[in-house]
Order: C-alpha cells, then sequence, then structure tokens
C-alpha cells in the first residue's frame, strides 16, 4: 500500500519519501544490543525531512502488537522520547496528516483482538474505496437537520441501531480510563509515560475539533 501512495502523490505532482519500520527492526531496538542512550537520541535525518513536508500519511504498526512486550518500559520510552522532537515539529509546522491504520489490520492483532481477520480487512477496505465526495454530499445534507439535535439515533436494514447524545459526558475521564486499562489488558503498551504521551495527542486532537464517540451502557448518565 505505500508504494500504491507514493504513486499517487507522483501522479499529483507531489515527491514522496517512504519511511519503513519492521517488526524486527522494532524488535532489534528493544533488544539488548541496543542501549537507552542510542534510543534517545533525536533521528536527526528524520527531523530534516520533517521542516520540508508539507503532509504525513501513515499507516501504522507493528503488525503484532506482542512486540512490544520484547523490550522492558524503559526502552519503550526512551523510543517515544528520541521522537518527541519530530513530534513536537510537525504539530509546529501544522503538517497536515492522514492515519489510515491499514497496517493494523493483521491476523497477529485479529488473533489477540478476538475478532475475525478476513470481515475486519473486508471492512476496512471497503472504507477506503469509499466515494469520499459522495459521503461529504450525504453528511453535509444530513447535518444541516441535525445540527441542533439533543439525540440523534441511527438505524439500518442491516441491524444496527444506535443512539447518540451530544450533550455533555461528565464520566467520559471514567470511560476513558476503562478504555485505557481494556488495551492494558490486550498487549503491552509500555510505560506510563507513553500513555500520558497518548493522552496528549488525544487532547490535541479534541482542541483541532475531531469527535470520538463514547459508547457508554444502557441508561448510564
Amino acid at each position: 500500500m505505500a508504494e500504491a501512495l507514493a504513486k499517487e502523490c507522483y501522479r499529483a505532482g507531489a515527491l514522496p519519501i517512504i519511511v519503513y519500520d519492521s517488526d524486527s527492526l522494532y524488535g532489534f531496538r528493544l533488544s539488548d544490543e541496543v542501549s537507552e542512550d542510542t534510543l534517545l537520541q533525536t533521528p536527526m535525518p528524520l527531523l530534516g525531512i520533517t521542516q520540508n513536508i508539507t503532509a504525513q500519511i501513515a499507516l501504522s504498526g507493528p503488525s503484532d502488537p506482542m512486540v512490544f512486550s520484547m523490550g522492558s518500559p524503559a526502552k519503550l520510552e526512551a523510543i517515544a522520547l528520541g521522537s518527541k522532537k519530530v513530534n513536537d515539529l510537525m504539530t509546529e509546522l501544522k503538517v497536515r496528516g492522514v492515519y489510515i491504520q491499514y497496517g493494523f489490520v493483521t491476523p497477529a492483532r485479529a488473533n489477540i483482538y478476538g475478532v475475525d481477520y478476513e470481515s475486519w480487512a473486508n471492512s476496512v477496505e471497503k472504507a477506503l474505496n469509499a466515494n469520499l465526495d459522495e459521503i461529504a454530499k450525504r453528511a453535509d445534507a444530513i447535518s444541516k437537520p441535525i445540527a441542533n439535535a439533543k439525540k440523534i439515533r441511527i438505524t439500518a436494514p442491516n441491524g444496527t441501531d444506535l443512539t447518540l447524545s451530544t450533550h455533555r459526558v461528565e464520566s467520559l475521564s471514567y470511560m476513558m480510563h476503562l478504555r485505557l486499562l481494556k488495551i492494558l489488558k490486550v498487549a503491552t503498551l509500555g510505560s506510563a509515560f507513553q500513555l500520558v504521551q497518548f493522552l496528549l495527542r488525544l487532547w490535541k486532537l479534541l482542541e483541532a475539533g475531531k469527535l470520538y464517540p463514547i459508547g457508554l451502557p444502557s441508561g448510564a448518565p
């Protein structure tokens, strides 16, 4: 997919650069052969590239989240700290980003998460192939009549029946805490530092106007 996206960039008159990583390379960085001091270093070539890009497309990974358990929390924290200047520069320069997360759709992750891989991959591929212009038109038509709605109910012939409330959810932090605990049960994500970084990134997205629906139990306030 990275090559396919690069070709589309060329067709659009843009010059792409592919930055590749792998599970084995990530695992090697967590091994005893690489010191924490090395991981704490800012990747200067990547920092230089960041100063000259206008957009980033991330496919995400690793394919097997258990790779995180190969190293100590200190190693994972060192990797996060080493990339901090790059991430901060992208925020400062307002580099546009598209996070497709197709790299997360793997048999290994499906097995850990307890979902059917074929169904998961099929749903993601259909979403990626959707006609975005048509979706935008429909979204614009739907948004006007529900702009001031207090409750929104979404139904479909396939059995979908979802009710959304647009008022502020006071128990949001509690629900987010439960979600993080669930994530930690699925795979080892590393240190508390990484969780803080995750929450800071989420907060920045919320400040920018991104909306995350939070599922509440039936009858919850």
